[in-house]
């Protein structure tokens, strides 16, 4: 009897025999057994009269020796080669899905004659996040490709596989070309163009720029601009930037106060540009521009007007100095500086008296300097100027009371300071003649109050005066130097000439000589 189990086998890419049958006779001689197969399913193929490919087979054993012969009959399955998923493959941008297409598998179990042919040809897949950065997928089905395929089947993992996974999604972001500011304003809203994004996604944020305030061109920046963990922004247009340009001013806006001074006072202002620094004129004002913004500037001083040490009214032009950042454009400042003259007075001499004589044409000379001064001092601003006076060809007939006089002369001034304006030069004294007072010829008359006088450091000093009284000085030949009220009972007048005086109050009279 026959017993035949021929066994089921596993695909392995060459032909295979079964389980051999055995048989429960002794031999007799020359003892063989012949497997006849068929294929009894679709999938199956005979190599070689041999089973092959995975799928059902029917089998006839038969036994010969030199005296039996038998058969039996079975059936038997080459089954199929369980692939399992080794490792995968995939990348891909951030898309906002979780498909995954295209997965590359590394499958384990193919057979050595099919390493070849085999391939994991479509894989579905998902990744367990739509979010860029994520690594893990699953893997829902996978169609082999080859001529082998009806031989093997997947096992599919139970958890996910790790790959490259999901990378952000580039955006480029460009800036608009052409952007600008004046100097001094706030930076504008940067504006720009981007790519397209998944879905609604959006962009938040601003643009900005390399920091800097000075007239130049500056590169973007990307700023604090994000479209989310999803994306990675790229800034394109490396040529285009951010520039500033000048500003121009459009007006002065400090407002300068007219200068005035005297003559004296700007004495060491010698030129014009001495004159801005005396007048404390701004090396610098503030203009507005046409950022409408408020920026100092330099400012250079310069005038058409003649410089004049004795005065005069200046109107100053302040050029405006602009630079990198700020161009002065057209505008300039205004300034007024009135040095004004300083004029001195001529002397003024009071009309005077001298006695009654004989000269019928007295002459300056014959009246003499104590009548008609020919030099003398003036003070201006503290200055003492001296000048000398010539006086005209004129005379006085003294030989009765009541005749006068006007004499008039030239005066000249002498080292005159160059800021100092002189008057005209013409001077005068009226000269009238009066009676001669008695005098006596002792040396001092001695009334009921005396009346003393003496000469001390060119000082006459007068005492005995009644208060109220007039008191008079005259030249030894009659000319009056000098008269006045009493207002206490001494006085202390200046002489300008040495000689002979008589001092007269009321009644007494005392001479007095100033060696």
């Amino acid at each position: 009897m026959i017993a035949f189990a021929p066994g089921n086998l596993t695909y392995t890419g060459a032909a295979q025999d079964c389980e051999a049958a055995t048989i429960d006779v002794a031999p007799s001689g020359n003892a063989a057994w012949t497997y006849v197969y068929t294929p009894a399913s679709p999938t199956a193929g005979l190599h070689n009269g041999k089973p092959l490919t995975a799928g059902d087979y029917d089998v006839m054993a038969i036994y010969e020796d030199d005296g039996h012969i038998g058969y039996a009959y079975a059936s038997f399955t080459v089954e199929k080669v369980i692939l399992t998923i080794a490792g995968a493959s995939h990348t891909k941008e951030f898309d906002g899905a979780t498909a995954a297409a295209d997965v590359i598998l590394t499958l384990e179990g193919i057979a050595e004659t099919d390493k070849d042919d085999i391939t994991a040809g479509t894989v579905t897949a998902a990744y367990t996040s739509a979010n860029a950065g994520t690594k893990t997928l699953e893997v829902a089905a996978v169609a082999l490709t080859g001529l082998a395929i009806d031989n093997y089947d997947v096992e599919l993992p139970a958890g996910s596989l790790t790959v490259d996974g999901i990378v952000k999604k580039s955006v480029t972001i460009t800036p608009t070309a052409g952007q600008s500011k004046i100097y001094g304003t706030a930076d504008p809203v940067f504006t720009y163009t981007n790519t397209t994004l998944v879905g609604n996604d959006v962009i938040s944020g601003a643009l900005s720029r390399i920091s800097g305030d000075d007239v130049d061109t500056y590169p973007f920046t990307l700023g604090n601009i994000s479209a989310g963990d999803n994306y990675a922004l790229i800034l394109e247009g490396g040529d285009i930037t951010f520039a500033i340009t000048q500003a121009t001013a459009t007006e002065v806006t400090t407002v300068i106060e007219a200068v005035t001074k005297s003559a004296y006072e700007a004495r060491e202002a010698t030129t014009t540009a001495a004159i801005v620094l005396f007048a404390g004129l701004p090396s610098e004002v503030t203009v507005n521009t046409d950022a409408d913004a408020a920026q100092n500037l330099p400012v250079v001083w310069s005038t058409s007007d003649i410089y004049d040490a004795k005065g005069a009214t200046y109107t100053f032009t302040g050029a405006i100095a602009g630079n990198a950042n700020i161009a002065a454009g057209s505008v300039t400042a205004q300034a007024t500086v009135e040095i004004s003259p300083i004029v001195a007075s001529n002397p003024l001499f009071a009309d005077t008296e001298v006695a009654t004589s004989a000269e019928t044409a007295a002459t300056a000379s014959d009246l003499g300097e104590t009548v008609l001064p020919v030099d003398g001092q003036i003070t201006v601003e503290g200055v003492t100027i001296d000048y000398t006076i010539t006086w005209n060809a004129q005379t006085l007939n003294r030989t009765a009371a009541g005749n006068n006089t006007t004499f008039t002369g030239t005066v000249s001034y002498i080292d005159v300071p160059a800021w100092l304006t002189l008057p005209s030069s013409d001077v005068s004294r009226k000269v009238s003649v009066i009676a001669a007072p008695p005098v006596t010829n002792s040396p001092e008359l001695t009334p009921a109050i005396p009346l003393r006088a003496w000469i001390r450091n060119d000082m006459l000093h007068v005492t005995g005066l009644e208060t109220g009284e007039v008191w008079s000085v005259y030249t030894v030949s009659g000319a009056l130097v000098y008269r006045s009220v009493a207002i206490n009972d001494e006085a202390d007048i200046s002489l300008r000439a040495r000689g002979v005086y008589i001092v007269q109050a009321g009644e007494r009279t005392v001479r007095v000589v100033f060696e």
